[in-house]
């Protein structure tokens, strides 16, 4: 087995390993996408048992009295804006309001989690809020929000439901209590204004992405709006500031014209130095070609690439270039060619090119040029001597 073939198979190798590792990773995904679709069957079941529980309990019951009609007092506004009004509504129509996405499920893990605690808290609540009505009950909240839960937050949160444990997790307000107490960053104000002070563009930035990072943060520090075409100015780069002072000190323009015509001049600024950029590439490529010197070979003395090789035989396979291939190797061999001249009558070993290139024609030019040097000497070409290896028995006769 030759060197290519083993590299051959070690390339193969890593490309079966590589292979496996991404199916390993696809099942992995398709494991946790299970577990989450698992848990949101398990609060759907949870739900309808409570719903079950419940019209059996209602069926149990004697039936209710009709409402009495409101009276003329109450105007009609607000009795259509009251909540009481659209729950009545949607009960007695049976119509429910329409279903907000799920949050994704906060694993409390930061390579596994896609939003921060804050805002997976905020769609919780936002859930349970629109789509009071999917609820039937405090029960199914409270499991809808465990549903929404996974990796090491339910870890967390088990010894809390369990009814031994001191401080017990019973309702869904509890629960949503209990977990912006563990979750929440409480330096979170600190970080905000640590990065606001410390926020400042640098060249090659994208002018909007700092634009967004500046005025979430603003938000976040309570920074009042006046202030903001300042703050934003002194965190641009040099030749930003340069560029749009005459904006800056105009107070007519707000800070979003501000920041509408920086966009502008950021776009042309980034778009000029493509080109000059674009143009410093091609001189030094041009610069590159003018002094690369240029490439000879016997068969072509001019260095033109087009050229072909003087000694190319019809057919050859590969003119030009100093190796030949098994093809043409077989092809001299059967029309009986000489592997050097590509002429017929001798082989290599004898061929009257083999004296006016290779080694023996750099001897006889090192030996003509120390004859020119030194006119007094005379030196006579060496011949060229063969080495005789005779048998032991012709010796000894």
């Amino acid at each position: 087995m030759t060197r290519a073939d083993l590299i051959g198979l070690l390339e193969a190798r890593d490309e079966y390993v590589a292979t496996l590792h991404e199916e390993i990773t696809t099942l992995r995904d398709n494991i946790s996408d299970l577990r989450d679709g698992v848990a949101t069957l398990n609060g759907v079941i949870a739900d309808q048992a409570t719903k079950i529980r419940d019209l059996e309990r209602r069926q149990d019951q004697p039936t209710p009295r009709p409402p009495r009609e409101p009276s003329e007092d109450h105007s009609r506004t607000g009795r259509e804006d009251s909540i009481l009004t659209q729950n009545t509504s949607a009960t007695t129509t049976g119509m429910r309001s329409g279903k907000v996405p799920d949050p994704p499920i906060f694993y409390n893990e930061k390579e596994r989690d896609t939003i921060r605690f804050e805002q997976w808290y905020r769609a919780v609540k936002n859930k349970l809020l629109v789509n009071a009505d999917h609820f039937s009950n405090d029960q199914a909240r409270q499991t809808y929000m465990e549903t929404r839960l996974g990796g090491t937050a339910v870890l967390e949160l088990a010894p809390y439901l369990e009814e031994t444990h001191p401080e017990p997790v019973t309702t869904s307000a509890r629960l949503l209590e209990h977990l912006w107490e563990q979750y929440h960053d409480p330096m979170r104000a600190q970080k905000a204004v640590e990065a606001y002070e410390n926020l400042q563009m640098k060249p090659g930035d994208d002018f909007m992405a700092f634009k967004n990072d500046f005025v979430r943060l603003a938000g976040e520090c309570a920074k009042s709006r006046t202030t903001w075409k300042h703050e934003f100015h002194r965190r641009l780069t040099h030749s930003l500031q340069r560029t749009l002072m005459s904006v800056y000190v105009d107070r007519a323009i707000t800070f979003d014209q501000y920041v509408h015509i920086g966009l502008q001049h950021d776009a042309l600024n980034k778009r000029a130095s493509e080109h000059q950029a674009a143009a410093r590439k091609d001189a030094a490529a041009l610069a590159r070609n003018n002094t690369r010197p240029a490439r000879r070979n016997a068969g072509n003395p001019a260095g033109n690439p087009a050229a072909p090789a003087a000694d190319a035989m019809p057919g050859d396979t590969n003119p030009g270039r100093k190796k030949h291939t098994p093809a043409d190797f077989d092809r001299l061999i059967a029309e009986g060619r000489c592997f050097r001249c590509k002429e017929k009558g001798h082989t290599s070993r004898d061929c009257p090119r083999k004296a006016t290139d290779g080694y023996d024609a750099r001897i006889r030019a090192m030996r003509a040029r120390w004859v020119e040097e030194d006119d007094s000497t005379t030196v006579e070409p060496a011949k060229a001597t063969r080495v005789r290896f005779e048998d032991d028995s012709e010796t000894k006769n």
